[in-house]
């Protein structure tokens, strides 16, 4: 596992377009790991945004309901952004 997670500090994942998926029960350090990861990311030169899933989850749907999913400010594709 710790070599695991320096292979993940090196942002190779975010360079080659991969997701990543922290699952664990409450209380083992995701949201810390995350917030490790995505520093990380930014010394490497890319952005980040921190969301709970609950969140995106919340929005996403919302959009739906409201017949917004489509537009640009109501998709996923709104909160991800390629490095430039």
């Amino acid at each position: 596992m710790p070599q695991q997670i320096r292979e993940l500090a090196v942002s190779r994942w975010v360079a080659n377009g991969d997701s990543l998926l922290l699952l664990g029960p409450p209380g083992v350090g995701k949201t810390h790991l995350a917030g490790a990861l995505g520093r990380e990311a930014i010394v490497c030169g890319y952005s980040t945004l921190f969301l709970p899933a609950t969140v995106l989850v919340t929005a996403l749907t919302r959009g739906d309901a409201e017949g917004r999913l489509k537009r640009s400010c109501c998709t996923a594709a709104h909160y991800s952004k390629p490095r430039e």
